[in-house]
């Protein structure tokens, strides 16, 4: 069965009120992954980045600019983000590819502009 539209609202709205945490991941997670075992990045100044989110209809987008910046060395590749329920380990809300990898030197930062990060229930 499908989801109506309403309930596709309903859900986003349900997950992602408050905030959550976004996740750079090497690699991609799977549904049985929490956020104890995803493929995340680590070291060098690497920290989940807070994150809220805006639901409109069946998507929702960041509400804010979401900023990582390397220190102490560069950053493995990232090829996936998780949104994840909190700063460390925690539950795996939603996950998917980026649309281009993310690699960082030391000093350097990426960022997600408002709105880059889409999630939809469609």
């Amino acid at each position: 069965m499908a989801k109506s539209d309403w309930s596709e609202n309903q859900a986003l709205t349900s997950l992602l009120t408050g905030t959550k945490y976004v996740a750079l991941c090497s690699s991609a997670p799977t549904d049985s992954q929490t956020g104890s075992t995803i493929p995340e990045l680590s070291g060098n100044g690497y920290a989940r980045q807070s994150v809220t989110f805006t639901v409109s209809g069946s998507s929702a987008t960041n509400a804010g600019t979401v900023t990582f910046t390397a220190s102490g060395g560069a950053w493995t590749a990232a090829t996936h983000i998780a949104i994840c329920s909190a700063s460390s380990a925690g539950n795996v809300i939603y996950y998917g590819a980026l649309t281009n990898s993310i690699t960082l030197n030391n000093g350097e930062s990426g960022q997600f502009a408002i709105g880059q990060i889409t999630i939809s229930e469609d």
